[in-house]
């Protein structure tokens, strides 16, 4: 990972989005970067403004960076109902993150609605990944873009985007 905090803006950050510090209040947290990764302790809370009722979905998309820009890969993951996947143990993002979580009988049914506050254990982020595909070595983005949908499907105008940046190694 380029950055102990993990989360960084998205390249590009639409208009009128906010970033992890939209979706999260890390005051409760730590991250600290060593030679084993980024070790993270402490809470979560959610501050985004989502309510029980709301469909969250997300849009995750890998690129790389070649000559100066980010390019796609062909590696995108975009949930349609987030909350419906989100303590699925064959997902990334229970695998990486929410199987640290403490709490999670008492708060996967509430999703990142507002208020709700994640209780981790201590543990090393490091993300590793068996893809049957070539991928080059080098630098990476990956951007994660949350919208949430009122229950007539209408989109909320407070969206969230926020990107992971780091360099891909390959393991033999």
């Amino acid at each position: 990972m380029e950055d102990e905090k993990v989360f960084s803006d998205c390249e590009p950050m639409p208009p009128g989005s906010r970033n992890a510090s939209g979706l999260f209040d890390f005051s409760q947290s730590t991250f600290t970067m060593d030679e084993n990764g980024i070790y993270i302790e402490g809470n979560v809370t959610s501050v985004w403004n989502v309510h029980p009722r709301d469909v969250v979905k997300a849009e995750l998309s890998l690129s790389y960076f070649d000559r100066g820009s980010w390019v796609p890969t062909i590696l995108n993951l975009a949930p349609k109902d987030l909350c419906k996947v989100l303590y699925d143990k064959k997902q990334y993002w229970y695998i990486y993150w929410f199987s640290h979580v403490t709490n999670a009988e008492d708060v996967k049914d509430k999703c990142l609605y507002y208020g709700t506050t994640f209780i981790f254990e201590p543990f090393y982020f490091n993300i590793f990944l068996g893809l049957d595909m070539p991928l080059r070595g080098g630098r990476y983005l990956i951007n994660i873009g949350l919208t949430a949908h009122d229950p007539n499907g209408i989109k909320r105008e407070d969206t969230i985007c926020m990107g992971m940046r780091g360099d891909l190694n390959k393991i033999l």
